[in-house]
């Protein structure tokens, strides 16, 4: 079965928590790896990974959460 794949830009923590939690939800909690990138402040241009990942091994979905930090950064 091919790995379906979806990328999703937030601006904050808040929509980060709501977008995993809806992912979850839809795609069930077994079927989905998640990986998010945070974004520093918005006057700070370094990238960090969260620590917490979940890879699951058989999932069906990955999707990847890029946090931003706000509109005005540039993460595109």
């Amino acid at each position: 079965m091919e790995l379906k794949k979806i990328a999703i830009f937030v601006e904050g923590q808040t929509e980060q928590i709501f977008v995993e939690k809806l992912l979850n939800e839809i795609a069930g909690y077994n079927n989905i790896s998640i990986q998010i990138n945070i974004m520093g402040g918005s006057k700070t241009t370094r990238t960090i990974q969260k620590t917490k990942q979940k890879l699951m091994k058989d999932a069906r979905f990955f999707a990847l959460l890029y946090d931003c930090g706000n509109e005005s950064s540039r993460c595109f």
